[in-house]
Parts: structure tokens; sequence; C-alpha cells
């Protein structure tokens, strides 16, 4: 599986971009992500990381924010125009390799035009962007960027169209997979997963953990899934991947 650098401003977008990679690291592994809160060692050299981590990677996602342009440093000058500022780093080799680029837009801001732009980081302003909407239009603007990311690194996107139990509300197969995320609250607690009842391709009861796909209801059953994928970094719920 391909890899995803995640490139946004702490000061301008760290709350949605925690959720922005919940969401990817639920989708594509924890392993797949690159964000440099969780990814640069103590007393590494973070131009060289950054170099690297964005030259290996597949796609670089840029967050970009409503003060993403303009944030200043304590001097009042804007941080795109010190060479050595993080983001403009990643953006610049990205670039430079010829990486796929995708930006995010959120909290309403809008693509930065070339005059706003150093002239390294110009050909940021011609890659079509994904805009994030606030609630609730938040989990459906999700699922299209995992679409676009499923694209281009050549992946399939789980498939449920082996599931049919009550929890889908009458959703099956492709009808399941384009419908917009849905929040799922279990004893108080907010998770991107759900445990359901359905049935294998025999007919029988399964036991299935749907995610993520506009669940409201669960039942219960004994049968357990045969296959499955990686555990659900924020929740107790597993995922399961292929058929049962």
């Amino acid at each position: 599986m391909g890899s995803i650098f995640i490139s946004y401003r702490r000061a301008d977008s760290i709350d949605v971009v925690g959720r922005i990679y919940d969401y990817l690291a639920s989708e594509f592994g924890p392993e797949s992500l690159f964000k440099d809160v969780y990814s640069i060692p103590a007393g590494a050299d973070y131009r060289e990381v950054l170099n690297d981590s964005v030259q290996s990677c597949d796609v670089l996602v840029v967050v970009i924010g409503a003060d993403w342009l303009n944030a200043a440093d304590k001097s009042g000058r804007r941080r795109l125009q010190n060479r050595e500022d993080s983001v403009r780093i990643e953006i610049e080799c990205a670039l430079a390799a010829e990486t796929i680029v995708v930006p995010v837009l959120v909290n309403g801001a809008t693509m930065p035009t070339g005059d706003e732009l150093p002239d390294s980081m110009r050909d940021l302003t011609f890659r079509n962007a994904v805009p994030l909407r606030p609630d609730p239009d938040f989990k459906g603007d999700m699922l299209r960027l995992v679409q676009v990311l499923n694209g281009y690194l050549g992946r399939e996107p789980t498939d449920y169209s082996a599931v049919d139990g009550p929890g889908f509300a009458g959703l099956q197969g492709n009808e399941c997979r384009r419908h917009p995320w849905s929040d799922i609250t279990l004893s108080g607690n907010a998770f991107a997963a759900l445990l359901v009842c359905g049935r294998d391709n025999q007919g029988k009861l399964a036991q299935i953990v749907v995610f993520p796909c506009g669940v409201t209801r669960t039942s219960t059953c004994l049968a357990r899934p045969r296959q499955v994928a990686h555990q659900h970094p924020v929740s107790r719920w597993t995922r399961v991947s292929g058929s049962l």
C-alpha cells in the first residue's frame, strides 16, 4: 500500500487535522501516514526528515485553513517567506519530486493565488482542491477524500457487498459505500466502526464490523468474521476486510 504525507500548520488547523488523521488511519492504517507530531524523532533535523519523507511518499495532502497563507512568525513576517518553514519545505519537495499533491480546504479557506505564494510553490495553485466542510457535511466530504486517495494509490475501497443485516437500513453493496459516514454512539462514546449482524455468502448469520457506512442500529449474532484487518486506533471495534 502507498503512503500519505499530511502537511499542515498547527496554529491553523491542528484540531481538524486530528480528525482527518483518525479517518485516514482507519482506512489506510497509521503505518501508511506521516504526520510530524508523531513521525519526527526527537533530535532529528526536521529539514532532512521532511525532505526524505516527502520524496518517499505517494501523495502529499496539504491541509489549508483560513490562517494558512498569512501565518506569521514572532517578528510579523509571513512564515511562507522563510525558506526554512516546514510547510514550505514539504510543498517544495513534493512539487520538485512531481509527487501527487492534494490540497484540502478546511474552515472556509480558499486556494491561494500564485501571486500570494513564493515562486517555488506557485504550482500548488494548479492542483484541484478537496473542500472539507464542518459537520454535518464533514464525514461525507471525508469519504470523497478517501475515494480520491484510493484512486491515486491504486487501492480498492472496502467492500461491504456481503452485508445485508438490519444495521444497514436497506443499503447494500456499492450503494452502501457511496453513503457518507455517520456518527455512531455506543455507551456514551463515539466510534468510527460498529458491530452489526449480517449474513455471509451462504445466508448464515454472521458478526460483522461496519466501517464507515451510515449504520444506525445493531443486531446480535454468534458467528465470527473469518478475515480481520487492523484494529481501529480510537476504538475497541475491529475492522473487517474481504467477504465472509
